[in-house]
C-alpha cells in the first residue's frame, strides 16, 4: 500500500529533498514495501524525482537515505524556525500544485511564488546580518547557515527564477 495522501503532505511540508535540497519532492519508501518496509513516516524521506530515480532503488544507500533525511529534517528546524518553517511549507506546497495546474492557474502561482520566494529570501538575510552580533565561536556556524540557506528549487523554469531574482533587487 502506498504512503497515504495526508502522510504525503505532511513530509513534504517538513522540508525539501534530503539529498539535494530541492523544493517539489516525491515521497520515498526507505525500506521497500515489497520488502516489508511500512508506509509510516518513519520510513518516508522526501526525494527530488532525480535523486529518487539515482538512489531510491539502490539497497546500499538506506541508511545514507535515512541518515540525510534526519540530518536534512534538523537543518531545517534550526534554519527555520516557526515562521520560516511555515514559510518553506508554504513554497513547497504552492510548488507542487504547480504541477497539477492548467494554463489559466500559472500565471497566479508564479505571482505567488515570486512572493514565497522573496519571504524565504528574507529570513535568510535576516540570518546573515546575525553574523555582525554573534560570539567569535558562533561565527563559523552562522556563516554556513545564511551560506546554505539558498533553496534549490527543482522544476522552477529559469525566466521564474530570474523574475523572482530581478524583482527582489
Amino acid at each position: 500500500m502506498p504512503f497515504l495522501e495526508p502522510l504525503k503532505l505532511q513530509v513534504r511540508r517538513m522540508a525539501g529533498c534530503c539529498r539535494c535540497h530541492a523544493i517539489g519532492v516525491e515521497i520515498h519508501h526507505i525500506h521497500p514495501e515489497a520488502q516489508g518496509g511500512s508506509d509510516e513516516i518513519d520510513n518516508a524521506a522526501p526525494l527530488c524525482p532525480n535523486c529518487h530515480d539515482w538512489f531510491g532503488a539502490n539497497p546500499e544507500k538506506r541508511k545514507h537515505i535515512r541518515e540525510m533525511r534526519d540530518w536534512w529534517y534538523e537543518v531545517i528546524q534550526e534554519k527555520y524556525p516557526t515562521e520560516g518553517q511555515s514559510r518553506f511549507e508554504k513554497l513547497n506546497e504552492t510548488i507542487l500544485k504547480t504541477q497539477h495546474a492548467g494554463k489559466t492557474e500559472l500565471d497566479e502561482l508564479r505571482k505567488e511564488l515570486i512572493q514565497e520566494i522573496r519571504a524565504v529570501r528574507a529570513i535568510q538575510d535576516q540570518e546573515l546580518e546575525k553574523l555582525k552580533y554573534v560570539p567569535v565561536s558562533d561565527i563559523p556556524r552562522q556563516a554556513n547557515s545564511a551560506i546554505s540557506g539558498t533553496i534549490t528549487i527543482m522544476g522552477m523554469p529559469e525566466t521564474l527564477r530570474k523574475a523572482a531574482e530581478k524583482e527582489q533587487k
